[in-house]
């Protein structure tokens, strides 16, 4: 009733809600308790200035809620995802392109121009890497290739 009305008020006040719902069998936090739970799982309910109320699309925040959790609930589907858009976008035309290695010896020393892309937990904030990101990028400036080189020989 009170989503839809002409009024100038659309939605209804947590203590007008309690007026319209509650009998004598009730306890009074039901309603609030109630509603609370709503709040979190209905996709069509909005609270705006104290104003609860129904509209019929959807409320936009309740979906990226929920996005959100089920991205939290398959973080391999989401690595995945990424790695591959990463791969597409960087593709092979103009760099040697080494994709998420695991050792130093995993990039080659070659006269050409390459690009190393770590792998997604190898990340960087803006004071710098991680140190263990940051050892090993001192490894592979270092050592790149080493192993490589020495296993193809023996």
């Amino acid at each position: 009733m009170y989503s839809f009305s002409g009024g100038q008020q659309r939605g209804a006040t947590l203590p007008q809600l309690r007026t319209a719902v509650l009998n004598p069998e009730m306890a009074p936090p039901f309603v609030s308790d109630s509603l609370d739970r709503m709040t979190k799982r209905l996709w069509y309910l909005y609270l705006d200035s104290g104003l609860y109320r129904f509209e019929s699309r959807p409320n936009l925040n309740r979906i990226l809620v929920d996005r959100e959790e089920m991205v939290r609930s398959e973080p391999d589907k989401v690595r995945d995802f990424a790695k591959q858009t990463l791969n597409d976008l960087i593709g092979d035309a103009t760099f040697r392109v080494y994709r998420y290695p695991e050792e130093d010896r995993d990039v080659g020393d070659e006269p050409r121009l390459s690009l190393v892309v770590l792998d997604l937990d190898q990340g960087a904030t803006e004071e710098g890497p991680a140190d263990e990101t940051a050892e090993f990028l001192n490894r592979l400036l270092r050592q790149y290739g080493i192993s490589t080189v020495g296993a193809s020989c023996a």
